[in-house]
């Protein structure tokens, strides 16, 4: 058992690795994860603040601290699939994480197409297919350093 995750800085090293896989394979979720990890990776802003929060019952896949007073600034659950939308049970992690962390801005679940704000227990989760959260981070990024 472990306490910590490992990320390929790019996903497409496990197709290179192990071979191409189709958009319902199995390994697609933590190719997703990688995505999104590796889009945050360019952002100078939040590379250093970025972490998974892993607990006995529950796990968050990235957390970003504030630097000087090290509370959370936001919370990013990792999904490939659309199932947490309509079942919250599937990030009772995330949502654990962000009743016990009082945040600037929603928790955020990706999902394979579902876009939205929604209430799971009383509190509202924002919803972005994983593909447009990677945009967003890298357009982001992008746009900071332009400035």
């Amino acid at each position: 058992m472990t306490t910590f995750k490992v990320f390929l800085t790019n996903p497409t090293m496990r197709a290179a690795l192990f071979g191409p896989v189709s958009d319902s394979h199995p390994a697609m979720g933590c190719m997703a994860e990688t995505a999104v990890f590796s889009q945050w990776l360019h952002n100078t802003a939040y590379v250093d603040s970025l972490y998974y929060a892993r607990w006995a019952k529950g796990e968050v896949d990235l957390v970003s601290l504030e630097p000087a007073r090290q509370r959370p600034r936001f919370a990013v659950e990792v999904k490939w699939s659309d199932r947490a939308y309509d079942d919250p049970r599937e990030i009772k992690g995330l949502v654990e994480f962000a009743g016990k962390h009082k945040m600037p801005r929603a928790p955020l679940a990706t999902s394979l197409s579902k876009d939205g704000m929604r209430d799971v227990g009383g509190m509202q989760v924002e919803f972005s297919p994983v593909s447009l959260h990677c945009y967003t981070v890298g357009k982001n990024t992008l746009e900071r350093r332009g400035s």
